[in-house]
């Protein structure tokens, strides 16, 4: 689960933008699995939550009926855990409408 923010460079919400997230992913450890007559079966996992933070940039082109096309990257590092990982996400397609 993510949460952005984004400051425009323009005079509007429209163009070139600035981003800051916030992540909290959950991830499967420990699997342990029991060998049956059916096949291999998953009978025992834990979870981990990790959180992490990211910086990244991007642009949004907006139409008047409120449609919008953008694209964005944005690069991260889960923090405060062992094995910390770095992250990113790019959105080259990205479609929406405003409310």
């Amino acid at each position: 689960m993510d949460a952005q923010y984004r400051y425009f460079l323009g005079k509007h919400r429209k163009g070139t933008h600035i981003i800051t997230s916030l992540r909290y992913a959950r991830f499967i450890i420990d699997r342990e699995y029991d060998m049956n007559s059916s096949g291999i079966e998953l009978v025992d996992y834990d979870y981990v939550g990790k959180f992490g933070i990211a910086f990244g940039a991007g642009y949004r082109l907006f139409a008047r009926n409120g449609l919008y096309w953008g694209t964005s990257f944005y690069l991260g590092r889960y923090i405060l855990t062992e094995n910390d990982g770095i992250f990113f996400n790019f959105e080259f397609f990205k479609f929406g409408m405003t409310f």
